[in-house]
């Protein structure tokens, strides 16, 4: 990644002496085209990588600012010749799983923003022209937006409706700032234009890049955020060689369950996070303390909870924890959802430790349900048994 910045800098800078020493010389539209299809190939030459291990490009500021400077013929061979040009140059590890649906994507998004900007540009009958472009451009630039994150989550592979609005839900709190700052970038690089000509975009891409790169920072706080409570779900599992990999089975089939019984966005982040650290409490006590019965569960949940209550991050997943081992009448004052959650970690876990017994699929459901109702909540074992059934989970 730092050789594809260093690179995209030298590119940069060639460029940009090119633009100042042949301005007298060449066309100022087609230096114009030049910095935009420019511009679109560095924010697509640098994605930005999300926690869970994929990439997404955000060329959104860019986009609007071609949109806005360029008639509908040019804008789409603009952006497409942009990104085309990244993902050749882009490493195997900065590929898009599927790269010709990804470019697809974004000349599908590009061509719908810019019929929308020239059907409402003709319409649009404002006194001041900078206030229409102001208007223009950031309706374009959400509804680029959201094509291009709504296209992303499909290439990705996220197609069923049902997990598509959560997982929708769940990138636009996690980038939606930065698509948002980067259409007002592209707004400032349009209104600029019209006094310094095409060399405003190359001085305005400095500021994207660097925005971009503060982003990228922090998303990999982030992304080490979460791998630190992944390795921390699976310290407590170390010293059992029939334990491996039961916090992330709990963590993925919870969120399933969870998703079946209507909980989105924040609280689904809670229960994957409670899910994984569920055992947490079971570090520095003696095997025969965390195997036995209610009581040794209740000494796990208390001190699960008490070691995650200690960890501002972490803290909101506390209660979660504790009520792994408390009665659901003594817990009246908590939050509901804090309780089902707990229930649906319950039931996962139990269904991962059938599994460990060897047990087929169907005996682990059906022993499951004989609990329903008293040992598990009966619409939380409704919600694992569709779940099963539509065979999201292994």
């Amino acid at each position: 990644m730092l050789s594809v910045r260093l690179a995209s800098s030298g590119v940069a800078g060639v460029a940009l002496y090119f633009l100042v020493t042949c301005n007298s010389v060449m066309d100022s539209r087609w230096l114009l085209i030049l910095a935009l299809a420019f511009g679109v190939f560095l924010c697509n030459v640098m994605p930005l990588s999300l926690p869970r291990d994929s990439k997404v490009r955000i060329d959104a500021g860019v986009v609007v600012a071609v949109v806005t400077l360029l008639p509908l013929e040019t804008v789409v061979l603009v952006v497409s010749l942009g990104a085309a040009a990244a993902m050749a140059l882009s490493s195997s590890a900065d590929q898009p799983r599927i790269p010709l649906l990804d470019l697809g994507r974004r000349i599908i998004a590009t061509f719908m923003v810019a019929m929308l900007y020239g059907q409402l540009g003709a319409r649009l009958e404002i006194f001041d022209p900078s206030f229409e472009l102001l208007l223009l451009g950031a309706l374009c630039g959400v509804v680029y937006s959201v094509i291009d994150m709504l296209g992303y989550l499909v290439v990705e592979g996220n197609s069923d409706l049902a997990l598509l609005t959560d997982a929708f839900s769940g990138i636009l709190k996690l980038i939606g700032l930065q698509y948002l700052a980067q259409v007002s970038v592209g707004i400032v690089m349009a209104i600029t234009y019209e006094g310094l000509g095409a060399i405003a975009i190359f001085i305005v891409l400095i500021l994207l890049l660097l925005m971009q790169h503060s982003f990228s920072l922090h998303l990999g706080l982030r992304k080490a955020y979460l791998s630190t409570v992944s390795a921390l779900a699976r310290v407590s599992e170390l010293r059992f060689d029939d334990r491996q990999g039961h916090a992330d089975n709990v963590a993925r089939l919870s969120v399933l369950v969870g998703r079946r019984l209507g909980f989105k966005g924040d609280d689904i982040e809670r229960l994957s996070l409670a899910a994984l650290l569920h055992d947490i409490g079971s570090l520095g006590l003696e095997p025969d303390c965390t195997n036995g019965g209610k009581e040794q569960r209740e000494v796990v949940a208390a001190r699960g909870a008490e070691m995650m209550s200690t960890v501002e991050m972490l803290s909101d997943v506390a209660p979660i924890i504790r009520l792994q081992g408390e009665k659901p009448e003594l817990s009246l004052a908590l939050e509901a959802n804090d309780l089902v959650m707990a229930q649906i970690i319950g039931v996962a876990s139990k269904y991962d430790d059938l599994s460990r017994q060897g047990l087929a699929p169907a005996m682990r459901l059906q022993m499951i349900k004989e609990g329903a109702g008293t040992s598990y909540p009966s619409r939380v074992v409704r919600a694992l048994e569709r779940v099963l059934k539509e065979r999201r989970y292994r």
